[in-house]
């Protein structure tokens, strides 16, 4: 399948916990979230009144952005 755009809905929390975990544990950030405080946090920012998020989709999470 082709990689393609949707807009981050609840059901992808979990993928994207885990691609932000491996961005902001790393280099030049080098933060300590787990999975429970960034789901946690994606969950908070989904609920955001003005949300916007999308993720970029090819057998799986590759890739999201959100704002509020």
């Amino acid at each position: 399948m082709a990689e393609h755009i949707e807009a981050l809905r609840k059901e992808y929390l979990e993928e994207c916990a885990h691609l932000f975990i491996s961005t902001f544990n790393a280099e030049p950030w080098n933060e300590n979230w787990t999975l429970q405080t960034a789901e946690k946090k994606l969950a908070w920012t989904i609920g955001v009144p003005g949300f916007v998020g999308f993720v970029s989709l090819h057998d799986g999470v590759v890739g999201f952005a959100a704002g509020y």
